[in-house]
């Protein structure tokens, strides 16, 4: 067998002294071969020449809205562009702040949207999806989920359930049994929640039943910018959350021991294992009610409010962090369990305060160089003749009339050439009907948070196919982020929802 051939050897034998083990990778002979009078003829057979795979190492990671899709209609190219990057066997994953029911219900969305029916699950990053980097720590534990508004807590106990936390809490379950922190919308309004948790609590504080130990705040939702300040805080969860915020190890029986003594950092307010607080960061509700959050703790505290991580929607750095790892999970999908990771990543996205601007502050994270490229395209939030070229944190590499051009700059960039000519597809009768998805593929799926009327145990069964990995991998948020970009209260964003 001539040298320097890449080669699959199927067997372990001793030859001369050299021990040749089963391989399950190609590499070049001059590691693992020998010459044609050193091979025993009865194992000749099996040794099989292949040629040398090249695996390319560059990743996409995608915006949705105003870079594939006009709310559900494709913009041109976009579907034309998907399928190229599917065809080619180049990972992709679609980073989106849109906020979906569940990764079911927003996958079997996208497939029919995008006509792309091989669409994994691990390929939708949306807003919540950063919140499973904490199930390693969280998922067993009880939780307290808040949402912006307040309206759709009970809508989200559900949602975090499916993403895989087994012990969810939200604020109505403490109002019940504490009404001294309860807001007066509560007395006014009080629906009845089958799905109620008030009875452990109950039996917590009496004493009869398990501790309940809060071991981290969720804050999420679309919030209500009509409300005036009265209706505001008529449903403020923030009495609440001081509380819980002052208590020991987040159990509201007990004040923490160290509050207000001042031989502790902070006066000793949040050092007895108090939770922290996660925000998802894409709704325009956010700044605002962070800030009143920070208002209330330091009247009630006199200091300031520690442990607060923006884990949620770009630009936060943990959507980068999830976007990587699935990226690296599709090359493996496409090239085998021993396959190069994702080594450069390209960023297309319409909004530069969103896409771009989370890019470059990843970028400046230790380790990171120059692994990730960003392209701004045209056609959704950012027009150039409008609103110029985008500067400093906002800088793009690369700017695209819109997605085609962009996916062709990502590639030359990175080595892998040109990806030809693309025809552009339409979702309509000159589909074939392998490449669409029937009515029954997408029945649940939904855009809208509350939509999605799958089975629980269907829902469940989807996202395990490609998220139980990753929820018993240890992660650390505070090693992720830096520390100005969790000081929430020190930042301002322009945002467009669904960027």
């Amino acid at each position: 067998m001539a040298p320097n051939t890449a080669s699959r050897v199927s067997f372990r034998v001793r030859v001369n002294g050299k021990c040749i083990r089963q391989r399950d990778m190609c590499e070049e002979a001059k590691d693992l071969t020998l010459s044609e009078q050193e091979i025993p003829e009865e194992i000749e057979k099996s040794i099989i020449v292949l040629p040398l795979k090249i695996v390319p190492t560059v990743g996409f990671a995608i915006d949705i809205d105003g870079v594939l899709l006009n709310k559900h209609d494709p913009l041109p190219g976009a579907l034309a562009t998907i399928r190229k990057l599917h065809d080619m066997k180049i990972p992709f994953v679609l980073l989106t702040n849109r906020l979906y029911y569940s990764t079911y219900a927003g996958t079997m969305d996208l497939r029919k949207s995008l006509a792309l029916p091989t669409l994994r699950p691990s390929q939708l990053v949306f807003c919540l999806t950063p919140f499973k980097l904490l199930l390693p720590r969280c998922f067993d534990k009880p939780v307290l989920v808040v949402d912006f508004n307040g309206e759709r807590n009970r809508t989200n106990r559900k949602l975090m359930t499916t993403m895989g936390f087994q012990d969810v809490y939200i604020p109505e379950d403490f109002y019940e049994v504490y009404p001294e922190v309860a807001p007066a919308a509560f007395f006014i309004s009080k629906p009845w929640d089958p799905a109620t948790r008030a009875w452990e609590i109950r039996d917590c504080r009496s004493n009869e039943g398990s501790k309940v130990e809060i071991s981290a705040i969720l804050v999420f939702g679309t919030g209500d910018s009509s409300l005036s300040p009265a209706e505001e805080f008529a449903r403020s969860p923030n009495k609440l959350l001081t509380q819980i915020l002052k208590s020991q190890s987040g159990d509201l029986r007990e004040p923490a021991r160290s509050n207000g003594d001042k031989s502790f950092p902070n006066d000793g307010y949040q050092q007895s294992h108090a939770p922290m607080i996660y925000y998802e960061i894409s709704s325009n509700e956010y700044q605002r009610w962070c800030r009143q959050l920070q208002l209330d703790w330091k009247k009630e505290t006199g200091r300031d409010l520690l442990h607060q991580h923006e884990i949620g929607g770009k630009p936060a750095s943990s959507m980068f962090t999830y976007a990587k790892k699935m990226l690296d999970k599709q090359q493996k999908i496409l090239y085998g369990e021993y396959a190069n990771s994702v080594e450069k990543i390209v960023m297309i996205g319409d909004t530069p305060s969103c896409d771009v601007t989370g890019t470059n502050w990843y970028k400046k994270r230790p380790g990171q160089g120059d692994a990730w490229k960003s392209a701004l395209v045209e056609g959704g939030t950012w027009n150039k003749e409008r609103d110029g070229v985008p500067l400093q944190l906002d800088a793009a590499n690369f700017l695209a009339p819109g997605i085609e051009a962009a996916v062709r700059w990502g590639l030359e960039t990175f080595g892998v050439g040109d990806p030809g000519t693309l025809e552009d597809i339409t979702t309509g009768d000159g589909h074939n009907d392998e490449d669409t998805c029937n009515s029954e593929d997408v029945k649940g799926a939904s855009i809208s948070f509350t939509g999605g009327d799958s089975k629980d145990d269907e829902v469940e069964e989807f996202d395990n196919q490609d998220s139980d990995y990753e929820k018993y991998e240890d992660w650390d948020v505070s090693k992720h982020n830096e520390s100005n970009e969790y000081c929430c209260y020190t930042r301002m964003f322009m945002k467009g929802e669904g960027s």
